[in-house]
């Protein structure tokens, strides 16, 4: 319930850290959009409270007519069980989701954060981050949160090293918003994420059900 307008500046990402929660929901590969309903309403009912709708450039181009159908999907089950939705989505797109949208998010990715000059008007603001480089862009645009990675081995990038723990630890030290550990975690994971001096843990298919 607090209200980061009505603190100083420099409170404001303590306020957000205690106004997010530990897991982040990126969603993933879905069939039809009663495959996509279903698996987000099963992650809610499993008391996940963020959540990325994530939608990537080729998926958009094909089903063009089923994406404002998901986005208020996504809108409307967020709403219900009170979790935040962070709109991930081609910047084609952007202007059928500021219709559908009342309150506007944008997650960028680590391409998306470079390009940027000043923080989107928007009410959240997160980043894709993979390097120091990316981290200190993101806190100088004033980004909400961010998520690292890839922490550990993932089956979607096997050639790419993972940070490891240590690292990843090392990175955020001077970090002065949350970060998501993402990448080869999950709900295990929180706590080893936390003690690293994280928000928590970001996943897909962990959470993804």
């Amino acid at each position: 319930a607090l209200d980061p307008d009505e603190f100083p500046a420099a409170d404001v990402p303590v306020i957000n850290a205690l106004r997010l929660p530990d897991r982040y929901l990126i969603t993933g590969k879905f069939d039809s959009i009663a495959d996509f309903q279903n698996r987000l309403d099963r992650s809610l009912a499993n008391g996940i409270k963020l959540v990325q709708l994530r939608i990537k450039p080729d998926w958009y181009r094909q089903n063009s007519k089923a994406f404002e159908s998901i986005v208020s999907i996504a809108k409307q089950a967020c709403a219900s069980t009170g979790a935040i939705l962070m709109m991930n989505v081609p910047e084609e797109a952007d202007a059928r989701v500021a219709k559908i949208m009342a309150v506007k998010t944008l997650h960028a990715d680590s391409r998306r954060l470079q390009q940027l000059d000043a923080r989107p008007d928007c009410e959240w603001f997160s980043a894709s981050c993979h390097t120091g480089k990316d981290l200190d862009k993101a806190q100088s645009l004033g980004a909400d949160f961010v998520v690292l990675s890839p922490v550990q081995y993932t089956t979607s990038h096997p050639d790419t090293e993972p940070l490891g723990w240590q690292r990843f630890s090392a990175m955020i030290d001077d970090v002065n918003i949350p970060v998501y550990a993402l990448g080869g975690v999950d709900a295990s994971h929180v706590d080893r994420a936390i003690e690293a001096g994280g928000q928590g843990v970001a996943a897909i298919s962990a959470f993804w059900s």
